[in-house]
């Protein structure tokens, strides 16, 4: 424990840590962790679409470079007819979208992104997380 401690440039304390947003490191007993934006997350994630050429030869859309699709966790289908086992599905200009019901990493990731979406809902102030912002 002392060197995953050390590694991560913390003290040790009585075994308790807050994690906290914030691309600097944190306080004493504070894990500081700086993610990608919401908006980051949806932009990798739209590489994974499967995007209808007509609607590329129509400037609808274009497609995101990735460089290996494979390694990505997400996979978005389309096609014309609506999808008789799909997790998720929605038509959208004369075409179906969905995520394969069998697809185990796909359905984990688009529930993932989703529960991100929750926490990060305005309303409430009951429902969001406590943020230490440091002074010093």
């Amino acid at each position: 424990m002392r060197e995953f401690l050390a590694l991560l440039g913390m003290e040790a304390t009585d075994g308790r840590y807050s994690l906290v947003y914030s691309p600097v490191p944190g306080g004493k007993g504070e894990l500081a962790v700086h993610t990608r934006s919401m908006i980051q997350i949806l932009l990798a994630l739209a590489g994974t679409v499967d995007v209808p050429q007509q609607h590329l030869d129509e400037n609808r859309a274009s497609v995101v470079p990735l460089a290996d699709r494979e390694q990505m966790p997400f996979q978005v289908r389309s096609g014309v007819d609506k999808p008789q086992d799909a997790y998720a599905a929605v038509a959208y200009r004369d075409r179906w979208f969905w995520i394969e019901d069998t697809d185990y990493r796909s359905k984990r990731a688009f529930s993932f992104i989703m529960f991100l979406f929750t926490l990060s809902e305005e309303g409430d102030d009951q429902r969001l997380p406590v943020l230490t912002i440091p002074t010093g």
